[in-house]
């Protein structure tokens, strides 16, 4: 995942404020069971809205510590990208650097592990709401809703939640490339799969998460939050 976003939605608390960071190659998804041949596929989510896939070579780029790749960019002819790696802390950063037709380096992008193993072997933008979740509501809270009852609730890292009025999942939307309407707030979609998932926007303030409903603007165009519904207090 990249670690620019990582630092900037732990800082911000808002995937909408940090969503610029998901431009390009947002996050890379490689399984770990070794090499089988010369190459090894690995998909990647692209801009955080469509899903591909690249080769990675096992052969020196223009470094002893980077591979070739077949991933082209198409914003810069004759450009191309060689996925490198550096070790720090008995970890591996993994850095997608880009170079021009003549191999002069334009950029670099450094991405770290968020996990050892996939949730979703068929999405590779899974470990975005990975992280996103683990590192804004994964934890046990006290919610206290618009009447002033209160209820001990848990959030996971996977998306499950525990004690939240009979919901079962949550899912904080990171993806506001589409041009749908809500793509203008941080949403949360309990059981978003389900005959009757419930849309809200939330704020994060410290240890206290707020949740409102929200309603469409006189056009139908943008998302507007409307009376707070939940207040979500961290317990340690």
């Amino acid at each position: 995942m990249k670690k620019d976003y990582i630092e900037d939605v732990s800082k911000t608390k808002s995937p909408y404020e940090s969503s610029s960071f998901f431009s390009g190659v947002a996050c890379m998804q490689i399984e770990n069971t070794g090499p089988k041949s010369d190459s090894l596929n690995i998909g990647y989510s692209l801009n955080n809205h469509e899903g591909s896939d690249f080769i990675l070579y096992f052969k020196n780029g223009q470094n002893a510590s980077s591979l070739k790749t077949n991933l082209s960019d198409y914003d810069l002819k004759g450009g191309f990208y060689e996925l490198g790696y550096r070790i720090k802390n008995r970890d591996t950063i993994l850095i997608l650097y880009l170079y021009d037709r003549r191999k002069v380096l334009k950029n670099s992008v450094q991405y770290i592990r968020v996990a050892n193993k996939a949730l979703d072997e068929n999405d590779a933008a899974w470990g975005i709401e990975y992280i996103t979740n683990k590192k804004l509501l994964t934890g046990k809270y006290l919610l206290t809703d618009s009447i002033g009852k209160t209820v001990n609730v848990s959030f996971f890292e996977d998306g499950n939640v525990l004690g939240f009025k009979g919901f079962e999942h949550y899912y904080l939307a990171t993806d506001f490339g589409g041009g749908e309407p809500g793509g203008n707030l941080d949403e949360i979609i309990f059981d978003l799969n389900s005959k009757n998932p419930s849309n809200l926007t939330f704020k994060i303030n410290s240890d206290t998460i707020y949740l409102y409903g929200t309603y469409l603007n006189q056009d139908s165009t943008e998302l507007i939050a409307g009376k707070l519904k939940y207040r979500l207090v961290k317990q340690k």
